[in-house]
């Protein structure tokens, strides 16, 4: 589990025998292994979340909305206090958002593959625009990168970082697209 600034985590000495009973306020990328016998269970101000054994953004920071993003595996997602035909099943690349105007789950499709990148440590990429490229890396680093030459922007790169420095990441990706990457204090600069 890795807490976002400010998120609000709490739970028990040791778990129930039924359940490993967790309540959020703020954002928390989670990573958990199934066990059928123990259901991980997520409590938030609004919403209650089972998890299947999967990989997942759980963003409680807004008590008007709510909102879990799935990387990998599957999730149960229920308005708190509701009948089980309330309850939303999502799985990989699945958005779930709980709206407080009529507490109700809308379920989209995510097309953000880096998403939750800031919490989960991995950046990744599929036949993905360096322009694409470098927002994505701005926001997962908290870094600014300039393009010298805008013809570069359609270069296309395939691959997956997980928790790799800045360098060592722009390094691999100016290797494969045969561009150069200097820093220039708190600045990356590409250039062909």
């Amino acid at each position: 589990i890795v807490l976002a600034e400010n998120a609000h985590f709490k739970y028990p000495v040791k778990f129930g025998s039924k359940e490993r009973e967790v309540f959020l306020q703020g954002r928390a990328y989670f990573e958990i292994k199934p066990d059928r016998k123990h259901p991980f269970v997520i409590s938030t101000n609004n919403t209650n979340i089972k998890v299947l054994g999967t990989k997942f953004l759980v963003d409680a920071s807004n008590s008007r909305q709510e909102r879990v993003v799935v990387d990998e595996g599957k999730v149960a997602l229920s308005p708190i206090n509701s009948l089980p035909e309330k309850t939303v099943f999502l799985t990989r690349n699945a958005i779930g958002t709980w709206n407080a105007n009529d507490n109700q789950i809308t379920v989209c499709e995510n097309y953000d593959a880096n998403i939750n990148s800031a919490l989960s440590g991995r950046l990744s990429f599929t036949d993905t625009p360096l322009k694409v490229i470098i927002k994505d890396f701005e926001r997962h680093y908290q870094v600014k990168i300039e393009l010298t030459d805008k013809s570069l922007e359609s270069r296309k790169y395939t691959g997956t970082f997980s928790h790799v420095d800045p360098e060592k990441t722009l390094g691999i990706i100016s290797m494969s697209l045969n561009i150069s990457v200097e820093k220039n204090g708190n600045i990356y600069i590409i250039r062909p």
